[in-house]
């Protein structure tokens, strides 16, 4: 029977009378002057017995409006002027300042007020650049070397002839052609060899190191395959033929002759007046 009571009264309504009987008592100590700590922790131990598990958590809020744009800062103070640049200051340089120049002498360069001269000389005398500069013509005493190859066909009978082109990639000076001195340098004479044969060169002439003296075009060669008596002439670019006129400012064409096919490689030097 007392079981039945307790279930009654620990009911929701129950806790809130029980609640408002803590407090009514609670509130009468106080007036009557204060709880005793036991009491105190009596009356929290009740209130958190029976207090109510805490609710579910309300629906996000709408989006509140954006804020109004604050007001622009105002302009800062202009900073200060920098420092004056310095100017490039350009002068003559001597010629014992660039020796070997040419022309003599350059040109120096110095940052105002710095006191430290810079020089660019002119270039040095007697060395060109490599390659020598685009459109131009081959230097006095400069020599330039190249490869030929070529094929023989029969037009007569028992006879064949090949042409092979010799190709300057510098020209030659209008006036200054160097003559056409050696055909198969390795059966030519020795007057025909001694323009030829470059002693400022390394090494001995030969197909691998085409030589010319100054004023001299010379041909070299390194194979014949198949034909037999193979002899050749220089002709010009302009009128190809045998025993035509020499080489051109930009080059020359090899007549090659033999009996039989066949073909002919060899190389070439060619050197300004």
């Amino acid at each position: 029977m007392l079981n039945a009571i307790r279930r009654r009264v620990i009911t929701p309504s129950g806790v809130i009378a029980v609640a408002a009987l803590v407090f009514a008592m609670a509130g009468a100590a106080w007036a009557a002057g204060g709880l005793t700590k036991s009491q105190e922790k009596q009356v929290v131990k009740i209130a958190k017995k029976y207090a109510g598990k805490p609710g579910a958590p309300g629906a996000q809020g709408p989006v509140g409006p954006a804020g109004k744009d604050g007001a622009n800062g105002s302009n800062g103070a202009p900073g200060a002027p920098g420092d004056a640049g310095k100017s490039v200051v350009l002068g003559a340089a001597t010629a014992g300042e660039c020796p070997g120049s040419n022309p003599s002498g350059g040109t120096t360069l110095e940052v105002e007020g710095s006191g430290a001269k810079k020089k660019v000389c002119n270039g040095k005398e007697g060395k060109e650049g490599s390659p020598w500069t685009a459109g131009g013509v081959l230097p006095s005493q400069k020599t330039e070397t190249g490869t030929w190859a070529a094929s023989l066909v029969e037009l007569e009978p028992g006879q064949t002839y090949g042409l092979a082109p010799l190709s300057f990639s510098i020209p030659i000076q209008e006036g200054a052609v160097p003559s056409a001195n050696v055909v198969k340098f390795q059966t030519a004479t020795a007057s025909e060899k001694e323009n030829c044969e470059d002693e400022s060169h390394a090494g001995a002439a030969g197909p691998n190191n085409p030589e010319a003296k100054p004023g001299y075009l010379c041909i070299y060669f390194g194979t014949e395959l198949a034909a037999e008596g193979i002899s050749a002439t220089i002709s010009s670019v302009n009128q190809p033929g045998i025993g035509g006129p020499g080489p051109g400012v930009a080059g020359a064409v090899l007549e090659v002759t033999g009996t039989g096919q066949g073909s002919a490689a060899g190389s070439f030097a060619v050197t300004a007046p």
